[in-house]
């Protein structure tokens, strides 16, 4: 069942036998995963089937310093469904590195394995439409097949690891039928949770309130509470519930909104094919289901530890968006084409009039640049555009073919370290509806950058030892772009770590099952609960770990 918020009488109390605060990906696959169930359930969402300026408004907040972050209401979308509404659909699991205690990463270690997530992975990788649970390209297509750069593979860098990528589903559009039609969950479009309260003993949690724009408020009493907003909002609503514990929910320790971790990605560095003339293997491919793959770079564990670097990897990217020499008429049809309708998508001609004036130069270029060619490649563009947007699975990106003697770029990302003094807290300033604001101050060390650098010259190396082509790129430009993006930095949406899992209440928020240690009714979903970063993007393994989540819901609460 669907309802809307705005039509329960002020001052309700609902009862359920689990809230789940929040609808983005983990949300939604907790809840279907309980759907049928002799549970009730509860899901508020945060949000209409699409997002308002007023919605959008209440992810504003600030940086330290000022242009440390990007503005927070980036990124996000406070709406049925959450970010899913506008991600890539890029999945990638972690690797088992991820997992390990490492004396040269400070705060790392997770409190479980790898392994024990392999099962809960396969049922995620349903959820995100992504296919078959295979990362391993010799698997996928043969060892003959394996390699990105013919001939390159070897011990310090391998390109037979795959990525796999969803349509990208949109969870609110995609699972909204089955939401409406499991007897068991009641889903409340446009109730925001604004504060949590704790029994007066402060080891559980009593209720949520939640209200809409349209002014009523109601409490929404449960046996379990699941808060699954977002890597930056689960930190804001723990902070923000003062009432029982000043430093609030779940703070004892000071440690929720610390170690605000995302990750570091840069494109700098061209390969030259070799000689030989084998063609590289960079672009997308498809498997039998027609899901999208592609290989990548990755430095392998035993190049990690030798160096004392994060994980990293390297992928196939585009160089930057105004290199004249590298200039595509496609390339530039298509920026300006998903421009406009991004912009378009929000509704908002106040949003459309000052982005258009911010990228005016940028969109200038490109305008120009298509123009040319307007003639004689609309119809290839076309093609893309529609494989882009239009067909059920969209082509992740537009890869320009290269031609002869034209370099491969390289984009590498790399872990963000674990660091408590990168953070999230909050601010003086507060929204619509009197909740704080959040203020985000992250932070880097060292590690961060020397991951990157490292990787750079080992992948050059071992290019000039394999004689698989020659990998070029400029140190010190490189030092300067890492240099700028740890102090003007953009997350991309990967918000992680701020409500991180340990084994003790001194390090972390949660325990290894994502329940926090001190309120023993209340557990976290979605990124902020990864000790790490690692180098994947964190869509597919913090819905592995909602799925698991669910698991041990629907034991606990049938008990």
């Amino acid at each position: 069942m669907i309802t809307q918020a705005e039509q329960i009488p002020s001052q309700t109390i609902l009862e359920a036998d689990l809230c789940i605060v929040g609808s983005g990906a983990a949300a939604i696959a907790i809840a279907l995963e309980l759907a049928g169930t002799k549970l009730k359930i509860i899901m508020l969402t945060g949000g209409g089937a699409t997002e308002s300026n007023a919605d959008r408004d209440l992810y504003r907040g600030t940086s330290e310093p000022a242009d440390g972050h990007e503005p927070l209401e980036v990124n996000r979308r406070r709406m049925f469904g959450g970010t899913t509404s506008a991600w890539g659909g890029r999945c990638v699991p972690f690797d088992a590195i991820d997992f390990e205690a490492r004396d040269w990463v400070p705060h790392s270690g997770w409190p479980l394995r790898c392994d024990e997530l392999s099962a809960y992975q396969a049922r995620a990788q349903r959820w995100c439409e992504a296919g078959a649970d295979c990362y391993d390209a010799r698997l996928q297509f043969g060892s003959d097949q394996a390699e990105m750069i013919p001939g390159f593979d070897g011990e310090r860098v391998v390109s037979w690891p795959l990525e796999r990528w969803s349509p990208p589903t949109d969870f609110g559009r995609r699972y909204r039928k089955q939401l409406a039609a499991a007897a068991n969950i009641e889903v409340i479009m446009g109730a925001h949770v604004t504060h949590l309260e704790l029994e007066a003993h402060g080891q559980s949690l009593s209720h949520v309130e939640a209200r809409s724009h349209a002014g009523p408020f109601f409490k929404v009493k449960a046996r379990h509470f699941v808060l699954a907003c977002g890597g930056l909002e689960n930190a804001r609503l723990l902070l923000a519930s003062r009432n029982v514990r000043p430093c609030g929910v779940g703070n004892e320790h000071d440690l929720v909104g610390r170690f605000y971790q995302s990750h570091l990605a840069v494109t700098i560095g061209c390969l030259e094919a070799p000689a030989s003339g084998q063609p590289l293997r960079h672009d997308f491919y498809k498997d039998s289901e027609g899901v999208y793959l592609r290989r990548r770079l990755w430095l392998t564990p035993e190049t990690q530890r030798k160096h004392r670097i994060g994980n990293v990897i390297a992928f196939a990217s585009r160089p930057g968006e105004t290199s004249v020499q590298e200039r595509d008429p496609i390339f530039s049809g298509v920026y300006v084409a998903k421009f406009f309708a991004e912009q378009l998508r929000r509704r908002s001609v106040k949003a459309l009039i000052t982005e258009t004036k911010q990228q005016r130069d940028v969109l200038l270029y490109h305008s120009k640049a298509f123009g040319g060619a307007m003639v004689t490649r609309t119809p290839e563009l076309t093609k893309l555009m529609y494989r882009r947007w239009f067909s059920a699975r969209r082509l992740p990106t537009i890869m320009s073919k290269l031609k002869d003697g034209q370099p491969l770029h390289l984009c590498f990302q790399g872990e963000h370290a674990p660091n408590p003094h990168s953070r999230v807290s909050l601010g003086t300033d507060v929204d619509a509806f009197g909740m704080p604001r959040l203020i985000a101050e992250p932070r880097f060390t060292e590690l961060d950058v020397t991951t990157i650098i490292t990787a750079h010259r080992i992948v050059a190396e071992q290019c000039a030892q394999r004689g698989t082509g020659i990998f070029r790129y400029d140190a010190e430009e490189l030092e300067r772009q890492l240099k700028h993006m740890t102090t003007h930095f953009n997350s991309v949406a990967h918000h992680i770590g701020t409500t991180r899992m340990s084994t003790s209440p001194t390090e972390g928020v949660v325990d290894s099952h994502s329940r926090l240690h001190s309120v023993e009714n209340l557990s976290m979903a979605g990124a902020s609960v990864f000790p790490t970063s690692g180098h994947a993007n964190p869509t597919l393994l913090l819905i592995t770990l909602a799925v698991r989540l669910a698991d041990r819901l629907r034991d606990r609460l049938h008990s």
